[in-house]
């Protein structure tokens, strides 16, 4: 008989600790906060759109390119890039072969390319592409005019393809890129890029962004 009504009143202050606690979870909100978290929604990503002014160093010359790189992503998205050289002056006089040169010389350059760009976190962006390269090499001759040089299997020279991958960095709208370029012909020359831009999101309906 002792036994059981200490059992009973074990039971007793079981139940009381249990209504106690249940007292607690609902005064503090718990269960209202846990059951907000189930029910909120999932983050949605917006697209953005980016552009930024590049400068690429060709490292074999060297050679300087400028160019415009627009990208746009959501977690996913494209890039597009044009790029030419700062030294412009075509060949005028034919191959080198024919002439005497100077030591002075120009890298004309036109390039497109694109690829694909991921978000990696929330402010870095990865990407990767192929392109497409037309690059001559002259050298000033002494009477004033270019040639160009003949030897394309020293430098890339004529047409050829490329493929690049880096990354661009975005803070507060302010956005940095910084690449790597292999041109893919018997030379492999190998190309640094950097670049400073702008992202900004696109228009929500009602103007505002």
């Amino acid at each position: 008989m002792k036994r059981r009504s200490i059992l009973l009143l074990a039971a007793l202050c079981l139940y009381g600790i249990a209504q106690a606690q249940v007292g607690v979870y609902r005064s503090s909100g718990w269960g209202a906060v846990q059951k907000e978290r189930k029910e909120r929604p999932k983050r949605e990503y917006e697209w953005t759109n980016t552009i930024i002014a590049n400068y690429a160093m060709t490292l074999s010359g060297p050679s300087h390119n400028v160019g415009f790189t627009y990208a746009r992503c959501k977690l996913a998205g494209f890039y597009v890039n044009a790029m030419v050289g700062i030294e412009w002056n075509f060949a005028n006089a034919g191959s080198t072969d024919k002439h005497f040169v100077t030591n002075e010389t120009s890298h004309p350059r036109i390039s497109l390319g694109g690829g694909a760009v991921i978000r990696m976190v929330i402010p870095l962006y990865a990407y990767v592409g192929v392109g497409y390269a037309y690059k001559e090499l002259n050298y000033k001759t002494v009477d004033g005019q270019w040639a160009k040089y003949s030897y394309d299997y020293e430098r890339c020279i004529g047409h050829c393809a490329n493929i690049e991958a880096g990354l661009m960095g975005n803070i507060k709208g302010f956005t940095i890129l910084a690449g790597y370029s292999v041109f893919l012909n018997r030379a492999h020359e190998h190309e640094i890029k950097v670049g400073l831009g702008y992202t900004f999101k696109d228009k929500k309906k009602g103007g505002t962004q």
